[in-house]
């Protein structure tokens, strides 16, 4: 089973983080090599997951329980949602795992135990790092549905 930091959690600030950390701890991966932090502080951000194993590096996870019929529009730099019958604009789930992906760079500089030394990479982490996004309530057959239908005009259409 993966080691999970904390491993007690009771209170989860959604659903979807509580399944994912499920997952994580238990179908993820379950083998010992396997390290998960939910809502580590990193330099006063807090990204919702950190996932580390020598094979993979270290993962960055944020977690949106956003639904399809909620996303009104997507482009690299924002999502706008439709939430409780208000039209709000969210910051890119995929930006903001890159903002914190910087964080966790800066942090491994400043501390200079994983920088590498060899002049090839000098300067750069030891270890791979990577980040993503997950919807729980979104699986890959309805996105596709979603983003390969020509808009009805219905304004549900998800712009790449």
């Amino acid at each position: 089973m993966a080691t999970m930091i904390p491993n007690d959690v009771e209170e989860f600030h959604s659903e979807g983080e509580r399944a994912f950390y499920k997952f994580l701890q238990s179908a993820g991966k379950p083998d010992s090599r396997y390290i998960s932090w939910y809502l580590p502080d990193i330099k006063d951000k807090e990204p919702d997951f950190l996932l580390f194993c020598e094979d993979i590096g270290l993962v960055i996870f944020e977690v949106k329980d956003w639904t399809l019929s909620q996303i009104r529009e997507a482009n690299p730099y924002s999502f706008t949602l439709d939430i409780g019958g208000k039209t709000e604009s969210k910051k890119n789930p995929l930006q903001q795992a890159h903002d914190y992906l910087n964080s966790i760079m800066d942090k491994i500089r400043e501390d200079g135990q994983l920088v590498s030394r060899e002049p090839q990479f000098f300067g750069n982490p030891k270890i791979p790092i990577h980040c993503g996004v997950v919807f729980p309530h979104i699986n890959k057959f309805e996105y596709t549905e979603k983003v390969e239908a020509p808009d009805s005009g219905n304004g549900n259409s998800v712009s790449r």
